[in-house]
């Protein structure tokens, strides 16, 4: 689940490094590429909001200043970092990331950015909940559940694959220089060699291959604020945060009969739940059905009309038989003239009624 409680600081604890070289990871796929989410919780120290500068919480990065001679840029990975501005009193957030469709006039990818920048006296009372998000669209901020500030990820983005993945520095680009590092507790640029440490405490850190939705991040949140530990929520109900506390119990129309699940399950066709907490779904009365699933009550179990092509269905009754509806089922009824079991009917002689393709009248 990350690393907890660890202190950092300028001098002795610089970063925690997750790996030195992340060119394998990259490679065989185990780098979030696709998407990316990263929550993070941290604690400032109060000396860092006195001093203006600049300070990392995780990184896996390379950008040049496009002083390489040939004047292009190398930018690649991401990194989430603060900058504090002691003399105004503020602090500002840093989400970068390198998605693929970001392009630059000198056809190099560039890192796109968003920054959201509040009082600093908002990050002295503790622990913050921090949520990193690239959802191939935009980057996106939550701080303590509530979306902050959101940008453009690239200026044109495909209409199927939006601003495509992420890319990384590999060691086998011209302009990458060695190895790259996943980094916690830091910005390092390995680019440049510039290593940004964060001052103050981490806490829980996850880092995603996916978009976590608004009610995974506020529930992160409010585990953070009421210091909720890893308990699952029970059956019949359901947690955003990895089926662990804060729970919910199942709407209407769901349920789960397991331990420790994210979401509940829809009650199928035929099915209804009528309660909230449900850890099983009620089946309609014979003869009834639901039109769908997730049906909230039995009231919403109804006869289903084949005659009138319920759900779809098609009723099998001889062109010269009239469908009749029963409950739960169908009969057919041959039409006057003819003779049968409804499914199959034959013309009949002797009965008054010369009918189309009758080879008698009476």
């Amino acid at each position: 689940n990350g690393v907890g409680g660890l202190r950092f600081d300028l001098m002795l604890n610089r970063g925690l490094y997750i790996s030195t070289d992340v060119d394998a990871a990259v490679e065989s796929g185990r780098m979030p590429y696709r998407y990316l989410s990263v929550e993070l919780q941290f604690a400032v120290s109060p000396d860092a909001l006195t001093t203006s500068s600049m300070h990392g919480l995780t990184s896996v990065l390379q950008t040049d200043t496009g002083k390489d001679g040939d004047g292009s840029r190398y930018q690649r990975g991401w990194s989430i970092a603060y900058s504090v501005d002691a003399a105004q009193g503020l602090l500002t957030l840093h989400f970068a990331a390198a998605a693929g469709r970001n392009m630059g006039d000198d056809g190099h990818r560039r890192i796109s950015s968003v920054e959201y920048r509040a009082p600093s006296g908002d990050y002295a009372v503790g622990w913050v909940n921090l949520v990193a998000v690239y959802d191939r669209l935009d980057l996106k901020l939550y701080v303590n559940g509530s979306l902050v500030k959101s940008s453009p990820a690239c200026d044109a983005p495909d209409t199927t694959d939006g601003c495509g993945d992420i890319t990384y520095p590999r060691l086998r680009d011209p302009l990458a220089k060695g190895p790259t590092p996943f980094v916690v507790g830091a910005y390092q640029n390995a680019h440049t060699g510039v290593v940004l440490p964060h001052d103050g405490l981490l806490g829980r850190i996850r880092v995603y291959d996916g978009v976590l939705n608004s009610f995974a991040v506020s529930a992160g949140a409010e585990r953070l604020e009421r210091e909720l530990g890893d308990e699952e929520c029970l059956a019949g109900s359901f947690g955003s945060y990895e089926g662990f506390v804060p729970c919910l119990p199942c709407p209407r129309g769901f349920f789960t009969p397991f331990d420790g699940q994210v979401e509940c399950q829809p009650c199928p066709v035929g099915q209804y739940a009528g309660v909230e907490g449900s850890q099983s779904c009620t089946a309609c009365p014979v003869g009834s059905t639901t039109v769908g699933s997730a049906t909230e009550g039995i009231e919403g179990c109804v006869d289903p009309d084949e005659c009138e092509g319920f759900l779809g269905a098609i009723h099998d009754c001889h062109p010269q038989a009239t469908c009749v509806n029963t409950p739960g089922s169908f009969t057919c009824i041959c039409n006057r003239g003819f003779q049968g079991d409804g499914w199959a009917c034959g013309s009949m002689c002797g009965d008054g009624v010369r009918g189309e393709g009758e080879a008698c009248d009476d």
